[in-house]
């Protein structure tokens, strides 16, 4: 049985300004910032609309920064971006929006937004259909599978709309995790209470796993399994899940990669990126593919302004993991 929601006038009152809320739009940087060369010769760059999902209950580790660090680093490659949010309560419209983004919460938020969602499922469905782009992270994915299988064995409707079900788990999986993106490492962290179990094939494996803990198997012969590769996260055309917090904030190439594939989608015959890689499938590149992607993407940061985002990268990789070139 789904847990109802109780908040006491304190939690209302706090609530109250977040929900079904509008920011004013970010405005591109002014033309001799954005002209600078990389952005000489291509088409003026998209109006963005981005729609964070339940900022106000699903943002157990400051997850709310993922949406911020993509807005500012569209901004800096000369896109208009406006960022809208909805929660509890609210008929979810999704109708003007190129990204949906939906965060980590405890099990107990995540049932309370499981029950909002499944009344919202339509507008859900109707967004993936028409190739929506949306990213889950933390425990957010639990809610899009078949069911969520609780401790005791009893089981959850989830919204029903991927072949897999989310399983809790008795011992967590916490801690600083190391994965591989394309050419580069992939940091974040992980606290993870439950394991995504595939009725059939893992469909696009997102990261390869070097550190951390392996969050997803399929069922084969009725047993389950574990591919023979170490894989984290899945997409499924434009649906992207990931139990990694930090995402955006953390990996200056991820945030590349998810937003060129924003504004390509947003426009496929848009000049920019010349080189785009959001339609390859990365993990089976051959190695010169992946080093002219790399350098691509290495020239990318300046273009979205992410030298500070590289540096605290490269740092923490020398710092934490003693790798000194990434």
């Amino acid at each position: 049985m789904i847990a109802e929601r109780t908040t006491s006038g304190a939690e209302l009152d706090d609530q109250s300004g977040l929900t079904d809320q509008v920011d004013t739009p970010i405005q591109p940087k002014p033309t001799e910032q954005t002209a600078s060369g990389n952005l000489a010769g291509h088409q003026a760059q998209p109006s963005l609309t981005l729609m964070h999902l339940y900022s106000d209950v699903l943002n157990l580790y400051g997850e709310n920064g993922n949406i911020k660090v993509l807005a500012r680093a569209l901004q800096a490659a000369g896109c208009s971006v406006q960022i809208k949010r909805s929660s509890l309560g609210q008929d979810i419209d999704l109708s003007d929006c190129d990204l949906v983004y939906i965060g980590c919460g405890t099990e107990t938020k995540q049932m309370w937004v499981l029950k909002h969602l499944r009344e919202q499922r339509n507008a859900i469905c109707d967004y993936l259909e028409s190739g929506g782009l949306l990213l889950a992270t933390g425990n957010a994915g639990d809610l899009f599978g078949n069911s969520i299988i609780m401790l005791d064995g009893s089981s959850i409707e989830a919204l029903n709309l991927f072949d897999y079900q989310a399983i809790r788990r008795e011992h967590r999986g916490v801690g600083e995790v190391l994965f591989r993106f394309n050419q580069e490492h992939l940091i974040g962290f992980q606290n993870c209470g439950s394991k995504i179990v595939w009725q059939t094939k893992i469909p696009n494996p997102l990261f390869v796993v070097t550190r951390g803990f392996v969050t997803e198997s399929v069922i084969k012969d009725e047993q389950e399994v574990i591919e023979d590769i170490d894989f984290e996260g899945f997409r499924v055309n434009n649906f992207i899940a990931t139990t990694v917090l930090g995402l955006l904030t953390r990996n200056p190439a991820f945030l590349v990669w998810l937003a060129e594939l924003l504004i390509y989608e947003k426009n496929p015959a848009s000049t920019y990126p010349e080189k785009n890689s959001a339609n390859k499938n990365y993990i089976k590149l051959a190695y010169k593919e992946q080093k002219d992607m790399r350098e691509s993407t290495i020239s990318a940061y300046q273009l979205f302004d992410l030298q500070l985002d590289v540096d605290a990268y490269k740092a923490f990789l020398a710092n934490h993991h003693s790798i000194l070139d990434s």
